[in-house]
């Protein structure tokens, strides 16, 4: 899915498509996210908290809220945008 809020077009993606065996596929993420021309992509899949930029594209991975893969504790992502302005926030997930 795209969405569009703030002048910037974000793609939504479970990612499973962008990944050679385990590891993700950095560079085939933001070509596609290019030829959508979104400048933020959301992911996951791999189950690993992640943010970086990718020939102008930013990649953003969540984690996950049962168990991330790099044994970090499990983590969601607050995703802020104002403009220009995108910055993100990892939160520890604990449950209830």
């Amino acid at each position: 899915r795209i969405y569009e809020t703030e002048g910037h077009r974000i793609l939504v993606t479970h990612g499973h498509m962008f990944f050679d065996s385990i590891f993700v596929n950095y560079n085939a993420l933001a070509r596609f996210a290019r030829r959508n021309e979104c400048d933020i992509v959301c992911y996951g899949h791999s189950h690993i908290y992640d943010d970086r930029i990718v020939d102008g594209v930013r990649l953003l991975n969540p984690g996950s809220m049962n168990a991330n893969r790099d044994m970090s504790n499990p983590s969601y992502m607050i995703l802020t945008i104002d403009g220009d302005l995108v910055t993100t926030e990892r939160k520890d997930y604990f449950g209830l």
